[in-house]
């Protein structure tokens, strides 16, 4: 199967408004997730707590580098739903709306998740 890249449609895509703050918003976001965890989180040997819940409390601890998940997982999310919308933009504008959208939320929710694991940690 042969990937085609149409400049053209590329250019539609990121003139479109609708896109391009939301890719910037879902890019700024992860960016900051980046530089949180980058700022706060110091090497250590101990264990540090990787997830938290508030019914059950801490229920996943792991090495201080695995809170660096929150921030790629995001990113992955940014690209892949990005690559996703641009190649449906011409047929489905609204799905690609959708996809765009989504990723700034998944974003927040992910910025959210990050802080939390970085103040339980501190």
């Amino acid at each position: 199967m042969k990937i085609s890249f149409n400049r053209q449609l590329l250019v539609i895509f990121i003139k479109d408004q609708v896109i391009w703050i939301n890719l910037a918003i879902s890019i700024l976001i992860n960016i900051a997730m980046w530089t949180m965890v980058y700022l706060k989180v110091v090497p250590t040997d101990q264990s540090v707590v990787l997830h938290y819940n508030i019914l059950s409390g801490i229920d996943l601890l792991g090495q201080w580098y695995q809170i660096y998940t929150l921030p790629l997982i995001g990113l992955v999310l940014v690209i892949f739903n990005s690559v996703v919308a641009h190649r449906i933009y011409n047929r489905q504008v609204a799905f690609s709306y959708f996809l765009v959208l989504a990723s700034s939320l998944e974003q927040i929710f992910l910025l959210l998740a990050t802080y939390f694991v970085v103040l339980v940690n501190s």
